[in-house]
């Protein structure tokens, strides 16, 4: 009985397909544990340019090249930086071809003993190529089975410098985040812990801060023979310089405010410190500081920011007090003016920051100074701090939301009808 053609003939080579078919399994399994022995080696490592020393290594090990070099683009998409090299051949080369920026692979054959053969492969990522790997070799040329695995030994290099520079904005944002959650801290610490007691007199202030830090303050200081100051400022900008500022501004204004000098005189000399000591470019302050007494006149000097509103009991109108001066740290020697007003039993006088008045809702439109007016009349009769947080609570249900784009300060002063 003759035996069946289907059983493998252990003395008869195998057919060329089969021994085609186990070279190409052979050549997959190394190829995944190089990436995975390459994976490996890179895990945890975030520097760009460790990372393409390593894959260099690796790439020039497996394809048996003489000289290699990595290049990383830079931002700006035309320029790049060399980040590893192991002999000046390769590098050379790339830049005889052009390789460094192509964003495509190449092989080129040398053509001949003592030719240098180049082999040149993008590392690529979501944002785009990342870089370049360049292999040389002058005893053999490169095979396209060697670009195809440089390829994808590229392509994991791509993923993981990719990986590193995000690992590092996100540090980068983490440390950012402390410094400003520092400087909210420090803010929150300079501002009134409690209501000031002047006799007549209802008053109540918050600042209600933004995501970011910003350069709001307001404080009241105590002065001698029933008088009390207010001050109320806005620096300029939304982040750290800003905070800074902030507290440079606090420290100046109170320790000139205390000597009881005039609104005006706080001013000026509060501007002469600060146009030397902010320093940075379009850094600024607008401020209002004034001084009121128990019976209710406030001598004031607004320094460049937005004017308070001072609603009369009698007819329901508002005045606006305007006037004094440009912002502080803005103009050396500049000159400032005191302004007189008298605030009558049941007036409301409501201080406040750009935050309120430029807070805007999801369509765009800005809270304005009509619709804090309308809202002014319609608290009149409340306590100063229901009406400082009725201002709060009207400016979140506009914006759709609880978290400021930018720090929010309102003081109230309420002269009280029985005073």
């Amino acid at each position: 009985m003759g035996s069946s053609s289907s059983l493998a003939d252990p003395g008869v080579a195998p057919a060329p397909e089969v021994e085609s078919l186990c070279r190409e399994i052979l050549e997959r399994y190394e190829e995944v544990n190089l990436l995975y022995r390459l994976a490996g080696s890179l895990t945890g490592v975030f520097v760009a340019e460790e990372i393409c020393w390593r894959v260099l290594q690796e790439a020039a090990s497996i394809t048996r090249a003489r000289s290699g070099c990595v290049f990383l683009h830079q931002a700006d998409g035309g320029s790049w930086s060399l980040a590893a090299e192991a002999g000046e051949e390769a590098r050379r080369l790339a830049e005889a071809h052009g390789a460094m920026l192509t964003g495509r692979g190449m092989l080129i054959d040398g053509e001949g003993s003592g030719r240098w053969s180049l082999l040149s492969a993008p590392m690529p990522s979501a944002s785009g190529a990342v870089g370049q790997i360049v292999l040389g070799r002058d005893d053999a040329a490169f095979t396209a089975g060697d670009l195809k695995l440089i390829t994808t030994i590229a392509g994991l290099a791509g993923v993981f410098i990719e990986n590193g520079r995000l690992a590092r904005r996100m540090q980068e944002n983490e440390r950012v985040r402390r410094e400003l959650e520092i400087a909210r801290q420090i803010q929150q610490s300079l501002l009134p812990t409690a209501q000031p007691a002047l006799a007549g007199f209802d008053i109540a202030g918050a600042v209600r801060a933004a995501e970011q830090a910003g350069g709001d303050y307001y404080g009241y200081v105590a002065l001698p023979g029933g008088k009390m100051g207010i001050v109320v400022a806005d620096v300029s900008g939304h982040n750290i310089g800003a905070a800074i500022g902030m507290v440079i501004t606090r420290c100046v204004v109170k320790v000139i405010a205390e000597r009881s000098l005039s609104p005006r005189t706080v001013a000026r000399r509060a501007n002469d410190i600060l146009c030397e000591d902010l320093g940075g470019p379009g850094l600024f302050v607008t401020a209002f500081y004034g001084v009121l007494q128990e019976g209710g006149e406030l001598r004031y000097c607004n320094a460049g920011h937005h004017p308070p509103l001072l609603l009369r009991a009698a007819g329901g109108g508002f005045e606006k007090l305007a006037g004094g001066g440009p912002g502080l740290g803005i103009v050396e020697d500049a000159r400032y003016q005191e302004r007189r007003v008298r605030i009558e039993r049941g007036d409301m006088l409501v201080l406040f920051t750009d935050g309120v008045l430029e807070a805007r809702s999801p369509l765009g439109e800005m809270f304005g100074m009509e619709r804090l007016r309308r809202l002014l009349q319609s608290v009149s009769e409340r306590t100063s701090v229901e009406a400082r947080d009725a201002v709060f609570d009207a400016v979140a249900t506009f914006t759709h939301s609880p978290a400021a784009a930018d720090d929010i300060t309102v003081v109230v002063v309420k002269r009280l009808r029985g005073a």
